[in-house]
């Protein structure tokens, strides 16, 4: 497997290699590039860019399906986790539900982002 990790002060996953300062270039939060203005980086006034631009280090970083399993596994719990610590019990369950839709979103539709080390193999 391709990608390691660790975890910081508030228990969200830090893939290995990844400082905010080395992704400044490669991540850009929630979204693809350029869809800024229309996938939000705020679950109703929660910033989870953080968990955007982790993700988007292991999409960055690649490698196999199972890699790419575990980046998106990684994105839900990392969303999951920076709502649960925010303690906003009344705006969690929207901020939950949220979370697995861009989870979904990822799942089901981020192949093409990701960069697939074996692409005859992995990629179809």
């Amino acid at each position: 497997m391709a990608l390691q990790f660790n975890t910081d002060k508030n228990h969200l996953i830090v893939p290995k290699g990844y400082t905010p300062e080395k992704a400044k270039n490669i991540c850009n939060g929630m979204g693809p590039k350029g869809w800024g203005w229309l996938i939000p980086n705020h679950f109703f006034g929660l910033d989870m860019t953080e968990c955007g631009n982790r993700h988007d280090w292991c999409y960055y970083v690649g490698g196999n399906r199972f890699d790419k399993l575990v980046a998106d596994l990684m994105f839900l719990y990392n969303m999951i986790i920076t709502i649960w610590n925010d303690n906003n019990n009344w705006l969690a369950v929207p901020r939950f539900w949220m979370a697995f839709r861009y989870f979904t979103a990822v799942f089901l539709g981020g192949k093409k982002s990701f960069n697939w080390r074996k692409k005859n193999v992995d990629k179809n």
